[in-house]
């Protein structure tokens, strides 16, 4: 959030299955280190949803929290079904943390998700 902005109080954003940014920096934390431990690969995927700040702008921060909520259900049921971990890292950027995945393997399983 941009200094000295207001935080929203309103929004209908529903986080299930979604860690905070507080919450999953805590757990990458852990993650990365016990797979460090163990030599295994660890994957950290970035999403960012284009044009969220368009969208609120044109039809309000409803749709925009619609918008979220969409994407967040798949990002959150595709998450669970791969026992990747995810979480909100800023107003619409998310992060998938895939342990034990290769890089070049979590991104193939990320653009399939992507086209869902």
């Amino acid at each position: 959030m941009p200094r000295g902005a207001a935080a929203r109080t309103d929004s209908k954003v529903k986080m299930d299955g979604c860690l905070s940014a507080t919450e999953f920096g805590s757990a990458m934390a852990q993650r990365w280190k016990q797979a460090r431990e163990k030599g295994d690969p660890v994957t950290l995927l970035l999403v960012d949803l284009d044009s969220l700040h368009e969208l609120n702008v044109t039809h309000g921060r409803d749709e925009g929290d619609r918008a979220i909520n969409a994407s967040l259900a798949a990002l959150a049921k595709n998450a669970k079904a791969e026992r990747w971990t995810l979480g909100r890292v800023g107003g619409d950027e998310f992060a998938l943390l895939a342990p034990g995945v290769a890089t070049e393997a979590a991104f193939l399983r990320a653009d399939a998700i992507r086209r869902e």
